[in-house]
């Protein structure tokens, strides 16, 4: 067993008697201390059963299925959590190669509204999210087009240098899904940075430019180019926020 997978089974033999608020969700998100599995039917306890198995590709299946169980699965929105870290990946669920983390958060989007804007609540950073979460709550709401996400995405940028890191790659990224013009600012402001060439820097030019070609239709090759459009289209782009 994995250390992230001991990490997950620990989190899940505690959440019996866990809040929500314990494991980072919003405080306008709050739920009643999670029910006894007992109390639960008995299909939604086989499957949150399958998250704190030791097989990645078994807990994938329990959040899958339990995103396709509609209301009755509810109660195990604290089982789901968790997950969130899990970046372990997975095959054969319909949809290619994927992330167990990924299929978490999917899953608390097709519950309802409330579960979503719990996942949303991992983006805040008084809620103490572990990154792991931050990062996979940022590429679901993205993938899955939740536009109320939007301004908590825009909120975590605001740490002067998180666009330097790979967590605000996916932050962009997910604000760029969603076709929101808040992601240009961090996406200019990383390339006229003057910081050396590390590996990561190189990573996120080449990240950024990509994103950057999703909003004008134009492939920059230069740094120089990409800055002059923005220097010209930047009242717009404001506007379009």
């Amino acid at each position: 067993m994995n250390t992230k997978s001991v990490a997950v089974l620990g989190l899940w033999l505690a959440l019996g008697a866990t809040s929500v608020a314990q494991i980072g969700l919003s405080q306008t998100s709050q739920a009643s201390p999670a029910p006894k599995l007992a109390a639960m039917p008995r299909e939604v306890r086989e499957e949150i059963d399958r998250l704190a198995s030791t097989d990645a590709g078994k807990r994938a299946t329990g959040a899958l299925s339990l995103g396709q169980m509609g209301a009755k699965a509810e109660p195990a929105i604290p089982y789901l959590v968790p997950l969130l870290e899990d970046q372990t990946r997975v095959r054969s669920l319909g949809h290619g190669e994927t992330e167990v983390g990924l299929v978490a958060g999917e899953a608390m989007v097709a519950l309802g509204p409330k579960e979503t804007e719990m996942l949303i609540g991992q983006l805040k950073r008084e809620n103490n999210a572990p990154r792991g979460a931050r990062v996979t709550a940022a590429r679901v709401l993205g993938m899955k087009k939740v536009t109320t996400a939007s301004p908590a995405l825009r909120a975590a940028l605001t740490p002067p240098d998180v666009h330097a890191d790979f967590e605000g790659l996916y932050i962009v990224r997910a604000l760029a899904d969603l076709g929101d013009f808040g992601a240009l600012g961090p996406i200019m402001t990383f390339l006229a940075s003057k910081k050396p060439d590390s590996m990561t820097g190189q990573i996120g030019r080449q990240f950024y430019q990509k994103e950057l070609k999703r909003f004008t239709g134009q492939d920059f090759k230069d740094r120089s180019d990409a800055l002059a459009w923005w220097q010209m289209n930047k009242p717009t782009a404001n506007e379009n926020k």
